[in-house]
């Protein structure tokens, strides 16, 4: 098993588990779409999961959940359901 890279930054994914931590709630699901090109890698899933778990969430399910979003419809989307610790 490779390293899984994502389209986005882990900017994106750490300000919506604040905006959900904010907001009460106690399960946050976000979904990462695969990165396949250069262009398009911008973390690890690995790290988009740590940055998450640094915010006070753990990492309770992480599924493969179809087609990622790249441009050429290749790819999957994990989807991870976190819980507060």
């Amino acid at each position: 098993m490779g390293v899984i890279y994502i389209d986005e930054t882990t900017d994106g994914v750490t300000m919506a588990a604040v905006k959900a931590r904010d907001n009460g709630r106690r399960v946050f699901v976000y979904e990462f779409s695969e990165a396949h090109t250069e262009a398009e890698r911008k973390t690890t899933l690995a790290e988009a999961i740590d940055a998450v778990e640094e915010l006070n969430w753990r990492l309770d399910h992480l599924v493969s959940a179809g087609q990622s979003r790249s441009t050429d419809g290749s790819g999957t989307l994990a989807v991870c359901l976190f819980r507060k610790t």
